[in-house]
């Protein structure tokens, strides 16, 4: 396993939603392996991101990522992420950089451009502009805009036929 998906959102997007969907988590703070029990394989997912949850430390991020490159079958690392850039939890970059010294070289993005929660903000053009940008220069170029204004299946539907292409799933 060398591949890690990132959802990215501002907060009240929908990142957990959105994941929850896709690999079937029972809590949106979960972090684990979740299993195909038909295919034998797994995914490593995060389900809510670093910048909200400060229980993914630094340390627990990079065991995670060590669990998650020694299991043969695990297809890939799924993690929550926001875009912000913060100064005391773990960043876009940090996470980023983690997974790269764990071999993890093929990342790929679903950046969530619309939230489908009321309460969460829209990225501005500008915003949208600067995280490609910084995705750019992480080597992310294989990024995949959603709209979680959508309904959800509609979203989950788009992002696991991505995902299984793109892992071979």
């Amino acid at each position: 396993m060398a591949k890690m998906a990132l959802v990215i959102g501002a907060q009240n997007a929908g990142k957990s939603t959105l994941i929850r969907g896709i690999a079937g988590c029972p809590t949106k703070k979960y972090k684990g392996f979740v299993w195909d029990c038909i295919r034998g394989k797994c995914v490593y997912v995060f389900c809510s991101s670093p910048q909200e949850d400060s229980s993914i430390t630094d340390a627990c991020y990079s065991e995670a990522l060590r669990q998650a490159a020694e299991e043969p079958r695990c297809a890939f690392v799924l993690l929550a992420v926001q875009p912000s850039r913060p100064r005391l939890r773990i960043s876009l970059e940090h996470c980023v950089a983690r997974a790269r010294d764990q071999g993890i070289t093929d990342l790929r993005a679903f950046v969530i451009e619309h939230p489908h929660s009321p309460n969460g903000a829209d990225l501005s053009a500008e915003e949208m502009a600067c995280l490609r940008e910084r995705l750019n220069q992480l080597g992310i170029t294989d990024v995949t805009p959603v709209d979680n204004r959508l309904l959800l299946a509609g979203n989950v539907v788009k992002c696991w036929d991505v995902l299984r292409r793109w892992a071979g799933w």
